[in-house]
């Protein structure tokens, strides 16, 4: 199964519920390319998601943690998924 959410620290935190239930979810375009390679859409996060995912791969965790400490331009970062062509 394919799981394509947000780019934001809350679509993480989904990602993360829903792999509790069902560890085989597979996450699509929520990666660190993706989130970069469309920053003209991304949107401002303003109170991001702070837990800790344990059931994220290395990758989505590394996109987490940016999103999370607002690395990214120093400000919360979104990109909603309906926003991508």
């Amino acid at each position: 199964m394919v799981h394509w959410g947000d780019l934001d620290t809350h679509g993480f935190a989904i990602l993360a519920r829903l792999r509790g239930g069902l560890p085989h979810f597979c996450s699509f375009l929520m990666d660190r390319e993706t989130l970069h390679r469309h920053r003209s859409l991304w949107v401002s996060e303003p109170e991001p998601s702070t837990g800790d995912l344990l059931r994220l791969t290395p990758g989505e965790r590394r996109v987490f943690e940016e999103l999370k400490e607002k690395i990214l331009e120093g400000k919360g970062v979104r990109l909603e998924q309906e926003r991508i062509p």
